[in-house]
Order: structure tokens, then C-alpha cells, then sequence
């Protein structure tokens, strides 16, 4: 042992290191009852003046009984006396049946007030000895006479002041064994009460006229402490004792805490004992003394051995409240006395390497996982000292190393140990290719990592704990959805809310730890949004789809998605708090020093602007972040880790979903059940461990609030502060109502949408057609007004919208607050705005993928139908027709579509129903099940085409009929740009409808292909009867190639059948009279323009151009028609693929009129010809 440590062993009265100790004086025997009546009797009839003169010469400046004191009467007091003063031992004799025994005291949460550390001694002031007339009393009183005197029974006397002493002094004892759970009177050693061995010099301020000895006292406080804690801990004495309260530093917590409690019990009474009160504060100092002196001086006691795991321990469990938080908490005294001694920093660097060492295993399903978790509560109590956090935050296994740092790039090696060569060389290999699929994998060590990397940040202090949580590879996670597709929705629903609840309290514990660090200060402020900063930027690569992702480069998904409901937890204050919500300074996203890299608009790791590459200006700037308050960090902060955290997973949730649905369709068809198969199986577990952490409702409703909050941040922005917003803000936004309404509609419920809305018509709107770039990402906004904000019996009356639907969107969603009634109806920017916006969209979603165009599209008429039937949106739709050359654009555009659409209805229609009869034939069983596998993966592909083609087809249709109701708008289809187009159209597909190929369309089930061929032709007629009274309709349909004499009356016939057309009404009648009548007059103008010269014909399409035009980027000419139809798909120049627009385009009017002049020309011969 050290000397230091010798020294507070000799100070405290233990003797050498062996634990010997001087020998304590044995008690005289106990008297008898009678035998101390008699003695105290004989004693008291002794008294004489000389005698009490003597007495009180003994007891001068010794006694604690003021014996001046008006009132005293010993002969009262004589009767009940429970202790006799010995004259030979001066100890006290206990009566039969008197003496209790102490019980250990419960733990308590009540808080003391604690002293600063010092050894306190009070000096008792003399007492005067007893006054003449007072002996007198006490001879009269004591006499023999006066004694045969007093009644057998007397009444209740009156407490006398020295009886009160000697209750005061049994209560310090009792009080005493209560706290420290000792004795130094071997005969009230018991299970609750360990025997000590401490030769105590007394105070005579404790003791009675210095004769009467405490069991302990003042002077013997840190004696019996001491000899305590030297106790080895399979003493015999300790055998009662249970293991932990065995070792110091729970023992010492234990006194501490019972100290404060009986303290606080003592406090404010009119009859406080001072001395009790002053002994239990000097319980409470030595306690905090020992522990610090434990910490530091490991060897000093050997109940004291490991005493910072013994803190660690007992702090993860709060044992004895020492984990209260409190300002003079037994945690606090012991860190503010390391601190004095400048050891806090070094025991604190254990603490931290044993609660990081306490994680065995991120899986909360884990055995271990409750040790897991009561290290990171214990973490969090240590952190409730603020220097402990600010040291903490300055510790090596807190931040990454700076990218910077030579340590930045140092790898990790993997733990090989106790594997030969060829061994690890197998593992590498393992590893190697498992990387992509996971951090490792079942049975393998994790890949080897950079030490600045997603995985490194899982082994700092606060990754280690944010990595616990579900892992999706954890096969004990997995293996809770075993069998689920057999098992019941209430049984797979119990195991979700089960393991939610778990997850929870992880998430509760490592919000506590995160917030005790921020509430540190600045320093450890700043280290924990720098800690997450980085853990952001090191995962960038987080985006990519889950097959692809690195684990030796990105952190587990879990691990980002803690990381994101971290700081989404310490949005909400400000999210709920309207006045809060201002305090955000976009400016951030622009600053370089501040964001820290997490929004750079350079390298691999740049974030694209919603304005495209000139609006990506994040330039450094002499400002930091510490230049932007809290809420505009943790709002920017949050925003990113959701990016990066959470919607990663809702992508693959989805990817799941169609890939089980594809799973399903081919067991199906091959005749097989997918419940009992087992890759199905094990997809659909996957699937579910992925819903249990992106689907909770809490989660999802506290995350549409913040990007609620996000698209109030974003309107506003002026329009270039706005264009130089993250693109990734307006795509979450998009993502989290589309999750949210396929994975859980009901969380909706009672949340304002407002902002969300009006963002959404702000965007679309003409104005900022520019403002983003990203096609898709403008076709998203059109889907969430379709998902989101078009109510569902509007969705229901067209067929079911795109997939992604849910029909169960609760329609207050949808609707304003303030006055109930729909956005899309009640919002006067979207009266404005929102129908020429969605026409401007229909041309845009062009250039989205070849299926993508076509769910837009679809979600595109469904809008444009509702707000055509209210009355709110008339005028915006006159605008429409006001501007000619868009709404040709668009019409052009749903033209070519349409076309495509019934290309694909008559080439996949006939394919399957030629696969349907096949797997009805004989052969079908036949088939190998590859071949077969083969045919229903082709007739899938086909249906799903079919259907999403057909779906936009009837609404494409639907849409040409009521706009061709609008007489502006019908007057446009009129003109020479559209009119011969939209009668091909038309024609084009009565023809197919009504010809003899359209035998070949009966497919089985066909309305599940959306193919509903009477309504088809009834949107036909309706859009033929609007132009009925139009010459040059007529005239189009008669020169069209795909008319002929018996088309319109099959047609006729068709309708009339059917109950299409009402026999009272003759537009149908009227519109073949008046072809037939175009037809007879008409000149056949193919055969007049075949021959036409050379440089009138159009070099795209070789036909005669009717309005030309000069391209000036390749200084080409071409026809107009045939340059807007271009252009609407692909804005370049055909000639040269320069960028182009319509408006650069020069119309060529001379070369105009040369061939309008040729083509009169050519007409009037042939009339002359035909006159003749």
C-alpha cells in the first residue's frame, strides 16, 4: 500500500495493513431491574450539599444537562430512567427487553443539502454546576421517607431535561446504525448491523455528564467508516450483506444517501438535535472523501478494488438515488472532489471505457442488451456533471479524426485472432464479397474500415450507442416474422408494438444522453452537432439503393435511422412552436464554414440545388456555425440525416413490396402457394423488420411536421434563395407523404397540410417552371396533389388513380382548416394558377421515364377533371385557351400520347390473350416449370403495360371530352395545328375498336386491364358530337386516311345497341351527313401535294410543309408542326442536337407563300381537270 494510503488508514484509526485494530472494552455485565432501582435510590437518598457540590465540580464543562434549568424535578424523572450511570465503567448498562435493533434504511430519492468538505468539530460550552437551593430540592425529594412515598404507579412525568438528553443520545445511535449499517456494541451485531472494531476516543459532547458512550460519536465517524470499507468482502461479518453493498463505492452511496435522507427528516423540527444533524452532513462528507480517495488511490481498501467499474456499475442501476442530478448529489460532491484534486479527467476516461466496453451487441433482442442500456442511462447521469461533459466531449472516442488528420484514412483492421493463415484469408474473401450486402454477416467479423468512415463513427461514444437498435440482418430479428403470412394480423401486429416499445426506450435513453451533452455548455455543444455533422457527411453514400451499399464505407441503416430520430427529437420544440419556427436563417445551407461540408455544392459529395448548377454557390465565408443558432443547425442538421436515414428505407420497403407482389403472381400461376415457400417467406420477413422501423406512427407524424415546417421555410424564400435550396427538401417532402399515406394514412389525421399544399402550386406554377429542373421531381409534386389533396370518391370515379393510391386518406387531410372545404378548390393561388400548371406538367412529364409518363399523366387528368367540374377554376381555364401556342403544346403532346397508348392496347391485348388460351390448352402442363416461368413472367410484363397504357388512354379521352365542351377550347382543336391530328386520332381508333381486329381484344377479365370498350366509344361520340356543326372537322375526317363509307355507320349502329346514344339524339346523324357531304367535295389533296418541289418539302417527315420555319441552330428549315411535335419530346435541335426552344425558332414567311401560292395553283387545275 502507498504511503498516502497508510497515512488515511493510521488517521482513521485501522492500524496496520493486516486490518488490526486496538481492542475495544468489553461491557460489565447488565443489572437487573431491581438492582438499578435500589442503586439509583440509595444514590439519590446519599446527596448532601458537599456531595452535589463534588458532583458538580465532576461534571463541569463535561455534561450536557443544563441542571439551571427552572422546573427539573429527578424524583419524576427517576421512575422512567431506561439507562443507570455506572460509577465504576461510566458506560451504559441497557435494560431487559430495551435495546433495538437497526434495520438497514430504504433508498430514498429525497435530496439533501450537502456541506462543502471539512471536518467539523463543535466545541460544547461549559455548564454550570448545580445551585444550592437545588441540592436541597434533590435531598428533599430523595430522601427515604419521601420515597416510600411515591405511588407504585405514578403519572405520566414530565420529559426532565436530562432524561431528553439520554433520548437524544439513543436516537443518534439508532440514527447512526440506520445510516452506516454498523455497530461498535457487539451485542447488537446482527444481519442488518455489521460488528466493527473501533477504539474510539469519545467527545464528551456527546456523552452524559461523561459517563454515558455513544455507540458512535462525532469523534468515531470516520473510524468506523474506515474500518468498514477495510472489511475484505468475504468477511465473515459481511455474511448477511449482499455481494454489491459489499463494495465501497455502493456502500458509500448507500450512507450517503440515508444521511440525506434522515437529514431532510431532522430539518426544520423545533426539537432538532444539532449534533445529530452536524454528525449526519459529516457522514455525508467522508462518504463523497472516501470514494474520491477510492478512485484515486486504487489499493486503498480491498472492498475498493476496480472502484470505477464499481461507479459505473452503480450508476447504470442509480443505486442509492446517485444518479439523482442534483446539485448536491452524492455524483456531484464526488466529481466536484475530483475535480479539486485534478483527477476528474482520468476517471472520467475509464467511465467512458467502460460504458462503450458495456455494448455487446447493437441488437436489442439481444440477452445483453438491458446492460446496454443502463450504461448509456449511467453515461447520461455522469453527463449531468457539466464538466463530465465537457471532458467527455474532448475525449479520443468522441469525434472522427478531421479529414485532414493522417488518421483520417488509416484502416481498421478486423479481429483475426485465433484463425490460421489460410483461415483469414478466407474471411477477407468472405468479407470482401458480403460487404455490399451488410456490415459483415452471420458468423463473420465486420470488414475492415477507415478510421473517418460510416463504420468508424459506430464505434465513438455516441455511435456505439446510437448503433443499438434492429439490425435487418440480426437473425434474431428476422426470425420474429417466421411463418407470417400464416400467422394472424393481430398476432404479427402484437410483435410490431413489441418491438416498437423496445426500440423506444433505446431511443429515450440516447435522447437523454445527447441532451445532457448539449446541455454541457458550449464546448460539448459544439462537439456533438460537430460529431453529427460528420457522421452525416462520412455516409453520403447512404442514398444508393440497399444492394448496393458499401459497409466498410456507410454506418448500418439503423444506425443512420437513430441518428435521424435524434435530431428529429430535438426539432420538435421549435416545429411546435410558431414563434420558434422563425428563427431559421436559410442562409446556412450557403455557408461552407457552417454546414461543415453536409450541404457542399463540390466533389463526390455535393448537394444539388432545386435552380440546377447556377444556383450551387456554397462558398466559405469568415462566419462558422457557431455564427447560426441551434434551431437553424439542428433544423438543417435533420434535415439531411432523414435524407440520408430514413428515406433509403422507405425506398426499399417499396422495392420490397413489388418484388413480392411479382414473387406472389409467378407461385401463382405455376399453381404453387407463396405461404408455404420459403424464399417468399423470407422476403416477407424482411419486408416486415423493414415496416417496424419506417412505419411507427408517432415516428411518421413527428416527421410530416417537420416537413411541414420545411415547406414553410421554403415559401419563404425569395425565388434565387429559393433555386439555391437543397432539390433534396421538395423530394422528401414528396417521399414522406407518399410513404405515409401507403404505409399508415390514419397518421394524417388532425395535421395541417397548408404549407405543404401551397408549396406544391407555388413550384408548378409558370412563374417557377424554372425554379426546378428535375422533370421527375415536378411530376412528384403533381402526384401528391393526386395522392394527398384529391379527394377519394374523385379518385374512386377514375378507376383507381396510379399505383401508390390509397383510398383510405382521410378527407379532412385534404381540406382546409379553416373553412373545411378542399385545397385544390378553396385556395385562390391554386384558382389561379394550379390548371395552367397542370397542362404545363402533362407536356413536361415527357421526359420522365416511358412508363413513369405514363401514372403522371394519369394522376394529371384525374386533377384536371375534378377542378374542371368546379366552378372555382372556370377562369383559369379561360386562360388557357387566351394562350394559343402553350395549350397547342399541350394538346400535341396528349395527341402523340394517345397514340402510343392504343399502339400498346392493340399489339399487347392480342399477346395476351393468345397466352391466356395457351395455359388453358392440354400443352400448358406439359411445359418444363422454367418455360412456364418463362410465359407468365412475359404475360405479367404484358398486363402491367396494358394496364397502366389503358388506364391513361380512357382518362386521356375523357379529358377530350370535356375540354371539347368549352367553345374556346374547341375552337383551338379547330385550327389547322391540331385539327387534323386530333381527327386521326379519333379515327384511328374507331378503326381499331370496330374493325375486324377488334375481335382480337376479348381478353378474359378484361376491366382488369382497365379495357372497357363501351365507355371508350361513348367518350369517342361525345367528343365527335362537340364538332358537329364544324366544316373543318368535317372536311379533316373526310381526307383522313383511316375514314371510310362504313366506319361512321358502324359506329352509329355500335352506339345505338349499346344504349350509347339517345335515340333523340341526331348530332351523331348529322356529323356522318355532313362528312359523307365533305367527302363528295372535297379534292383528294394526297394526290395534288405528292409531287410537290423539292425544297417545299419538310426533311423530317418528307411531306409538303404547310407553315415553315428556320431553325437558327443549324439554320435548317422544317415545318412547324413537325418542330413543336419535336421539341415537346426532346428540346435540341434534330440536325445538330444543339439546345433549343419553340420561341427561338424563325418562321420563314416567304417560303410560306410560295407554297401556299403552289398549292392554289395545284388545286384549281385539278378542279379545272375534274369540271371538264
Amino acid at each position: 500500500m502507498s504511503g498516502f494510503g497508510q497515512s488515511i488508514r493510521d488517521w482513521a484509526g485501522l492500524g496496520d495493513q493486516a486490518g488490526e485494530a486496538p481492542p475495544v472494552p468489553v461491557a460489565d455485565a447488565p443489572m437487573s431491574p431491581d438492582e438499578i432501582r435500589q442503586k439509583r435510590l440509595a444514590k439519590m437518598a446519599g446527596n448532601s450539599p458537599a456531595s452535589a457540590e463534588n458532583d458538580a465540580k465532576k461534571t463541569k464543562g463535561a455534561g450536557r444537562i443544563d441542571f439551571s434549568s427552572p422546573g427539573l424535578n429527578l424524583a419524576d424523572s427517576s421512575m422512567d430512567l431506561e439507562v443507570e450511570l455506572d460509577d465504576n465503567s461510566g458506560g451504559v448498562t441497557p435494560m431487559e427487553g430495551v435495546e433495538e435493533e437497526s434495520t438497514p434504511y430504504p433508498n430514498s430519492g429525497m435530496a439533501s443539502t450537502m456541506p462543502n468538505l471539512s471536518t467539523r468539530r463543535e466545541q460544547s460550552l461549559p455548564i454550570p454546576p448545580p445551585t444550592a437551593a437545588m441540592s436541597a430540592t434533590m435531598r428533599a425529594v430523595t430522601s427515604p421517607a419521601a420515597v416510600e412515598r411515591m405511588p407504585s404507579s405514578p403519572p405520566q412525568p414530565r420529559s426532565s431535561p436530562r432524561k431528553s438528553h439520554l433520548m437524544k443520545l439513543k436516537k443518534r445511535d439508532n440514527t447512526m446504525n440506520k445510516v452506516l449499517h454498523v455497530t461498535t456494541v457487539p451485542a447488537k451485531a446482527s444481519s442488518s448491523l455489521v460488528y466493527v472494531e473501533v477504539e474510539v476516543d469519545h467527545n464528551p459532547d456527546d456523552d452524559l455528564l461523561g459517563t454515558v458512550k455513544a455507540d458512535i460519536d462525532r469523534n468515531s465517524l470516520s473510524a468506523v467508516i474506515a474500518s468498514r470499507l477495510a472489511m475484505a468482502p468475504d468477511d465473515a461479518k459481511l455474511k448477511a450483506v449482499t455481494a454489491r453493498e459489499r463494495k465501497a463505492v455502493y456502500y458509500l452511496a448507500g450512507i450517503f444517501d440515508r444521511a440525506g435522507v434522515e437529514s431532510g427528516a431532522l430539518a426544520g423540527k423545533s426539537n432538532e438535535d444539532m449534533v445529530l444533524t452536524e454528525m449526519l452532513k459529516e457522514i455525508q462528507d467522508l462518504a463523497v472523501s472516501y470514494c474520491a480517495s477510492s478512485l484515486t488511490v486504487p489499493d486503498l481498501f480491498e472492498s475498493a478494488v476496480a472502484a470505477s467499474s464499481q461507479l459505473f456499475s452503480c450508476l447504470s442501476t442509480n443505486s442509492h438515488n446517485i444518479a439523482s442530478g442534483s446539485a448536491s448529489s452524492f455524483l456531484h460532491r464526488v466529481c466536484k472532489e475530483l475535480l479539486e484534486q485534478e483527477e476528474l479527467e482520468s476517471i472520467l476516461s475509464s467511465l467512458l471505457s467502460e460504458g462503450i466496453k458495456s455494448v455487446k451487441n447493437e441488437c436489442i433482442l439481444d440477452p445483453s442488451f438491458q446492460t446496454s442500456l443502463y450504461a448509456c442511462r449511467a453515461l447520461t447521469a455522469l453527463f449531468s456533471y457539466k464538466q463530465c461533459a465537457v471532458m467527455a466531449a474532448k475525449d479520443s472516442s468522441f469525434l472522427l479524426p478531421p479529414p485532414s488528420s493522417p488518421n483520417a484514412n488509416a484502416i481498421v483492421a478486423p479481429d483475426l485472432t485465433g484463425y490460421d493463415t489460410a483461415q483469414q484469408n478466407f474471411m477477407r474473401m468472405m468479407m470482401s464479397m458480403q460487404a455490399r450486402q451488410g456490415n459483415g454477416g452471420p458468423g463473420l467479423p465486420a470488414r475492415a474500415y477507415k478510421q473517418r468512415s460510416g463504420p468508424a463513427v459506430e464505434k465513438t461514444l455516441l455511435g456505439t450507442f446510437l448503433s443499438l437498435g434492429l439490425p435487418l440482418r440480426d437473425t434474431n430479428f428476422v426470425a420474429q416474422f417466421n411463418n407470417a403470412a400464416r400467422r394472424t394480423i393481430i398476432d404479427i401486429n402484437n410483435v410490431r408494438g413489441s418491438l416498437r416499445k423496445q426500440s423506444k426506450a433505446v431511443r429515450d435513453a440516447t435522447d437523454a444522453l445527447i441532451m445532457s451533452l448539449l446541455k454541457g455548455g458550449a464546448p460539448s455543444r459544439t462537439s456533438v452537432l460537430t460529431w453529427l455533422a460528420d457522421a452525416l457527411l462520412v455516409n453520403i453514400s447512404a442514398t444508393v439503393s440497399f444492394q448496393y451499399r458499401d459497409s466498410s464505407k456507410v454506418s448500418s441503416q439503423h444506425t443512420l435511422l437513430n441518428i435521424a430520430q435524434a435530431l428529429l427529437k430535438l426539432s420538435m420544440p421549435f416545429v411546435n412552436d410558431a414563434k420558434k419556427r422563425k428563427l431559421i436563417d436559410v442562409r446556412f445551407v450557403s455557408n461552407e464554414n457552417a454546414h461543415l461540408g453536409v450541404y457542399t455544392t463540390t466533389g463526390d459529395d455535393k448537394v444539388d440545388r432545386l435552380g440546377g448548377e447556377e444556383a450551387a454557390q456554397s462558398k466559405p465565408t469568415d462566419s462558422s456555425n457557431g455564427d447560426f443558432n441551434f434551431t437553424t443547425q439542428c433544423f438543417f442538421l435533420t434535415a439531411r440525416a432523414l435524407n440520408l436515414g430514413l428515406f433509403p428505407l422507405t425506398n426499399q420497403l417499396k422495392s420490397l413490396g413489388q418484388h413480392l407482389g411479382h414473387m406472389n403472381y409467378q407461385i401463382r400461376a405455376r399453381g404453387g402457394d407463396a405461404t408455404s415457400d420459403p424464399r417468399f417467406q423470407a422476403l416477407h420477413a424482411q419486408q416486415l423488420c423493414v415496416e417496424v422501423l419506417v412505419a411507427d406512427s408517432d415516428f411518421l407524424r413527428d416527421v410530416v411536421k417537420f416537413y411541414d415546417l420545411a415547406a414553410e421555410t421554403l415559401l419563404s424564400c425569395d425565388k434565387p434563395t429559393m433555386q439555391s435550396m437543397p432539390e433534396f427538401f421538395v423530394d422528401d417532402i414528396c417521399e414522406i407523404l407518399t410513404h405515409t399515406v401507403r404505409a399508415a394514412p390514419d397518421v394524417l389525421k388532425g395535421l395541417s397540410l397548408g404549407n405543404i399544399f401551397n408549396l406544391v402550386v407555388l413550384l408548378l406554377s409558370e412563374e417557377h417552371a424554372k425554379t426546378i429542373r428535375n422533370y421527375n421531381l415536378r411530376a412528384r409534386l403533381g402526384n401528391i396533389l393526386f395522392n394527398v389533396f384529391l379527394p377519394s370518391e374523385s379518385k374512386r370515379e377514375d378507376e383507381g388513380g396510379y399505383s401508390g393510391y390509397s383510398d383510405d386518406v382521410p378527407y379532412s387531410v385534404c381540406c382546409d382548416p379553416s373553412n373545411g372545404s378542399p385545397f385544390l378548390l378553396s385556395s385562390k393561388s391554386a384558382q389561379e394558377t394550379l390548371a395552367p400548371s397542370l397542362l404545363l406538367l402533362y407536356g413536361q412529364v415527357e421526359h420522365t421515364g416511358p412508363y413513369d409518363k405514363q401514372g403522371y399523366r394519369s394522376n394529371i387528368c384525374s386533377l384536371l377533371r375534378y377542378l374542371w367540374n368546379s366552378t372555382e377554376h372556370r377562369t383559369a381555364f379561360a386562360k388557357i385557351a387566351s394562350n394559343k401556342q402553350s395549350f397547342i403544346e399541350f394538346a400535341n403532346g396528349v395527341l402523340n400520347e394517345t397514340n402510343q397508348l392504343i399502339l400498346v392496347m392493340m399489339d399487347k391485348l392480342p399477346q395476351i390473350k393468345n397466352i391466356q388460351d395457351e395455359m388453358k390448352s392440354q400443352a400448358w402442363v406439359t411445359k418444363s416449370q422454367d418455360d412456364q416461368d418463362e410465359v407468365t413472367s412475359r404475360l405479367k410484363e404484358h398486363e402491367q403495360e396494358v394496364r397502366s397504357a389503358l388506364m391513361l388512354a380512357n382518362k386521356t379521352m375523357k379529358m377530350f371530352a370535356f375540354l371539347s365542351t368549352d367553345e374556346k377550347i374547341a375552337e383551338l382543336f379547330q385550327g389547322k395545328e391540331l385539327c387534323t391530328r386530333l381527327v386521326n386520332v379519333l379515327l384511328y381508333v374507331l378503326q381499331n375498336m370496330l374493325g375486324h381486329k377488334g375481335l382480337e381484344l376479348k381478353v378474359d377479365n378484361p376491366e382488369s386491364y382497365h379495357f372497357k370498350p363501351k365507355e371508350l366509344l361513348a367518350d369517342l361520340v361525345s367528343i365527335l358530337t362537340c364538332y358537329v356543326d364544324s366544316p373543318a372537322i368535317h372536311a379533316a375526317m373526310a381526307q383522313c386516311g383511316y375514314y371510310n363509307d362504313k366506319l361512321l355507320h358502324k359506329l352509329l349502329k355500335t352506339t345505338t345497341k349499346l344504349g350509347i346514344k339517345d335515340s333523340k339524339d341526331d348530332r351523331l346523324d348529322r356529323l356522318i351527313t355532313a362528312v359523307e357531304s365533305a367527302k363528295v367535295s372535297s379534292v383528294n389533296m394526297d394526290e395534288i401535294l405528292a409531287d410537290h418541289p423539292e425544297e417545299f418539302g419538310d426533311p423530317l417527315t418528307m411531306e409538303i410543309m404547310r407553315d415553315p420555319v428556320t431553325l437558327p441552330t443549324s439554320d435548317t428549315v422544317v415545318d412547324r408542326s413537325t418542330i413543336v411535335q419535336h421539341l415537346l419530346n426532346t428540346p435540341i435541335d434534330p440536325f445538330n442536337r444543339k439546345p433549343l426552344t419553340m420561341d427561338q425558332v424563325v418562321p420563314n414567311t416567304e417560303l410560306k407563300a410560295k407554297i401556299e401560292g403552289w398549292i392554289t395553283m395545284k388545286v384549281a387545275e385539278a378542279q379545272q381537270k375534274g369540271g371538264t
